[in-house]
């Protein structure tokens, strides 16, 4: 039996020494731990590392289309009694269920109408977060209006039609709140637009959207998902109530869960290619080696974006190679490389950033998204200086991202009147500007110094309030069929006429009504702007990096880009 055991272990002794004599790429004895046995087969071959890419996809990057059926209570008498359908069945059962007494009686009144809901949730929505609700009348309705009613406590979720029968999922966010009709913000005089409109951030979201990473069928095993998991929480991490944890949690042997880096949270699908560019294992030579070639593509605007996104991905020790990029003569290269260094939180990109946001209009929402994910104080500052601009977009673009970033900040924070919108007045050396929001929230932003309506004017305030003013006096009126009238009085300045609108009992769309006149009357010399936010999507022109989208003072649309396609173009998202 010894002189059995001491052949058996001459051989196996051999056998090691002379795996690791030749250097064998795989083990002739198999390790205990299966995880490392798949991390040693992982990166077998000589072609350059294999990438979080190559084995899974983040996924939940797509909208959630959620639905509704509820009443809208408060009307003027232009509500109706819906006809019988699936619908008013699911309102009715909805209403019973909150223990609403005769709840056909109060549907049947000329005060209340059934309406439909649709909302989005976007990926990776917490739990708490508000979004935007837009309600319609269902076909077939004899509602006439929807305008200044109150949306009653919804329940949303995801409904099929399966056969006959209209079915719902579960409960994923919950409604309520004033309808803003389309007719009063979206520029449409008719019928149809009396009978939509939309709960500016009525929708609070009922469960997290988490975004995942899901492992290719090829892939599926606990070593991978573990392996995946590791590789990501080595270059990310989150916290959980001031502990710091990884971003990656593997839940099964097909998906890691992923939580996001704060700096990404207003930019998901950045964040997915970069967590899809982690290399899985890689040595010191081959990283340096990778660092090089990468250095190269980022100074060629056909391989700049590639390259910026890859050596982000390998984090603070790829900076040399982005700050080369940021002096580029190419104004492609110059921005891919300021943005990846942005989410690494150098300093050095804030610069080409602002050129950007205040000048290429293709860039200005990446670049001010990037601003907004530094936790520099000259990344704030810059953005605090684009206030100034005189670019509708960049200005507004600019408080958005800082209100994001901090809602307590002196120079974005707001003041509620009443509870019915917020006001904002921000100092700037810019031409003066109204920005009404007609998504998201009731907001109003004055850019500007205490920036009041010229007199004389008379306007009107909805269908019951007249605003006139004279000299230094402004009156705002009430008119009521079943009360005596009601009126106050106050001074020009905006600010002041909201606040009196609303002690009269005004709504926003009152509100927006009274700026929307003021502007066609010319009661008010600068811009009224409806969501002036940089959009996606837009088209890089290679040689025309300049401020393209200005309006001349007085000029109440967002510019455009001017179309001219002779000129080389490059999809920037």
């Amino acid at each position: 039996m010894n002189h059995r055991f001491t052949v058996f272990a001459a051989v196996t002794n051999l056998m090691l020494v002379t795996c690791v004599a030749i250097g064998c790429k795989s083990s002739v004895i198999r390790s205990q731990n299966p995880d490392a046995d798949f991390i040693a087969d992982v990166n077998s071959d000589d072609d350059g590392p294999k990438y979080v890419g190559d084995m899974a996809r983040v996924w939940g990057l797509s909208d959630m289309q959620i639905e509704g059926v509820a009443m809208v209570a408060q009307l003027e008498n232009t509500g109706s009694d819906p006809p019988q359908s699936d619908p008013r069945d699911i309102l009715l059962n909805d209403m019973r269920r909150r223990g609403i007494r005769s709840p056909g009686q109060i549907l049947g009144t000329k005060s209340t109408a059934m309406v439909l809901l649709k909302a989005t949730i976007p990926p990776g929505a917490l739990k708490g977060d508000r979004i935007d609700v837009a309600v319609r009348t269902p076909p077939g309705s004899e509602t006439t209006s929807l305008r200044n009613g109150w949306l009653m406590q919804a329940r949303m979720q995801e409904m099929a039609r399966l056969g006959a029968e209209l079915r719902s999922g579960r409960v994923l966010a919950h409604a309520e709140g004033a309808v803003i009709v389309d007719a009063m913000t979206g520029g449409e005089e008719s019928d149809a637009a009396e009978k939509r409109g939309l709960i500016l951030g009525g929708g609070i979201v009922a469960k997290d959207r988490p975004i995942t990473l899901v492992l290719r069928s090829e892939n599926h095993g606990v070593p991978a998902s573990r392996l995946l998991g590791r590789v990501i929480n080595d270059r990310f991490h989150t916290y959980d109530r001031g502990v710091k944890q990884g971003a990656a949690t593997p839940k099964r042997d097909t998906y890691v869960e992923l939580a996001v880096q704060s700096q990404y949270r207003h930019n998901l699908f950045r964040y997915a290619r970069v967590v899809e560019a982690l290399a899985l294992r890689e040595t010191e030579r081959g990283r340096y080696e990778r660092l090089a070639n990468l250095r190269e593509d980022l100074l060629s605007a056909d391989t700049a974006k590639k390259a910026a996104i890859q050596l982000e991905a390998i984090g603070h020790d790829a900076a040399p190679a982005l700050l080369d990029g940021i002096e580029s003569d190419d104004p492609l290269v110059r921005f891919c490389a300021a943005e990846a260094l942005a989410y690494l939180n150098h300093e050095a990109a804030v610069p080409v950033l602002v050129q950007s946001a205040d000048g290429e209009s293709a860039m200005r929402w990446h670049a001010l998204t990037a601003l907004g994910a530094m936790s520099n104080l000259s990344a704030k500052e810059s953005l605090r200086d684009l206030l100034n601009s005189e670019s509708a977009e960049t200005q507004y673009g600019a408080f958005h991202v800082l209100r994001q970033s901090n809602r307590h900040d002196v120079y974005t924070k707001g003041d509620s009147i009443g509870d019915v919108l917020v006001f904002h007045e921000v100092r700037t050396t810019s031409n003066p500007m109204i920005h009404i929001r007609k998504t998201e929230r009731p907001e109003i932003v004055v850019f500007g110094q205490n920036e009041s309506l010229q007199t004389p004017f008379t306007l009107s305030a909805g269908k019951r309030i007249l605003v006139k003013g004279e000299g230094s006096k402004v009156k705002i009126t009430r008119f009521s069929a079943k009360e005596d009238n009601t009126y106050i009085h106050t001074t020009p300045r905006i600010r002041d006429v909201i606040e009196g609108i609303v002690k009269l009992g005004g709504s926003y769309t009152d509100i927006v009504g009274l700026m929307v006149n003021a502007k066609e009357e010319g009661s008010f010399a600068g811009r009224v702007m409806f969501d002036a936010l940089p959009r996606l999507g837009r088209e890089y022109h290679k040689d025309e990096f300049e401020d393209d989208d200005l309006p001349p003072p007085g000029d109440d649309t967002p510019g455009e880009d001017d179309g001219d396609d002779d000129s080389e173009t490059l999809d920037f998202t």
